[in-house]
């Protein structure tokens, strides 16, 4: 279960290089161990399973928890003395990110994964997924008018379109997705049809 895999991802799942964590562990409690973790995710089912992990590995968490990107620009900065063992995103593009930055390092770990939750190179595993729901106006849409979310570039949904920017890494991921199923061609006359339907400039969240 979701549980396990995070248990198993935060024993296995490593960042900083070994040589200066050997010396900050030495300088810190014998008795205690600590892994420290960096987290973007904001989830009680996290709390639960850093508190199950303590009680079973005796090892204590100590957890940072920011934005992805300020986690990602603070490994940087850190470079080979970052204390983190383990970053845990909210989004495979900022995985992605982090791993084109050299911050990963690859990890062998037990997982009922699929491929395609598995980065090839074994530098992060996914824990849970989401969907991406389309939310509508129940006043303003049928619900018989929905179908996928390639149906959205269609001239009916003209000036019917809100989302937010294209800079979001949500938005980003499902236009990767898309790309993955259709094409690039494909993919880029959708974008433009979304465009085209937009009631008005992106912005905002997701819950706005």
């Amino acid at each position: 279960n979701t549980m396990r895999y995070i248990i198993l991802l935060l024993l296995t799942f490593t960042i900083a290089c070994s040589g200066p964590k050997e010396s900050q562990e030495q300088d810190s409690s014998a008795d205690e161990k600590v892994l420290n973790v960096y987290s973007h995710r904001h989830y009680d089912s996290d709390k639960v399973a850093f508190e199950r992990f303590e009680k079973e590995t005796g090892i204590k968490i100590n957890l940072v928890k920011a934005g992805a990107d300020e986690l990602i620009s603070r490994l940087q900065l850190e470079g080979e003395n970052s204390p983190a063992d383990v970053l845990i995103t909210v989004d495979a593009a900022k995985l992605n990110r982090a791993k084109s930055l050299d911050l990963l390092q690859s990890a062998d770990a037990e997982t009922n994964n699929k491929d395609g939750f598995i980065d090839p190179d074994k530098t992060w595993y996914a824990m849970t997924y989401r969907a991406r729901v389309i939310a509508y106006d129940k006043a303003d849409v049928d619900v018989s008018e929905l179908s996928t979310y390639e149906d959205l570039a269609d001239e009916k949904w003209n000036d019917r379109i809100v989302i937010r920017s294209s800079s979001s890494s949500y938005n980003q991921s499902l236009l990767s997705s898309i790309i993955y199923e259709n094409g690039e061609e494909a993919a880029s006359e959708w974008a433009k049809g979304i465009v085209a339907n937009m009631a008005r400039e992106p912005k905002g969240g997701g819950r706005d």
